[in-house]
């Protein structure tokens, strides 16, 4: 898992970096870092991250993603 990847874990699960850390055993500077790629994410942080998504996704607490149609939202008049 790369940078790039790992951010994106955890926004699909709706959590902030502190809450990542916590849930990883880690500080929410570490997940900064790991982000960055400042840190490098070893294969334990790695299947650590993609087991707590899959949790969360069996136990219904990814947050709801909008469906995507393509079309851009109708601007909000004034």
């Amino acid at each position: 898992m790369n940078a790039a990847e790992f951010k994106a874990a955890r926004e699909r699960m709706g959590l902030s970096g502190a809450e990542l850390g916590k849930r990883l055993g880690v500080t929410g500077a570490a997940v900064s870092r790991y982000e960055s790629g400042k840190r490098p994410i070893s294969k334990l942080v790695t299947n650590a991250v993609i087991n707590l998504e899959a949790a969360m996704r069996a136990t219904g607490q990814m947050p709801q993603e909008e469906p995507k149609t393509g079309k851009s939202r109708p601007k909000r008049s004034k």
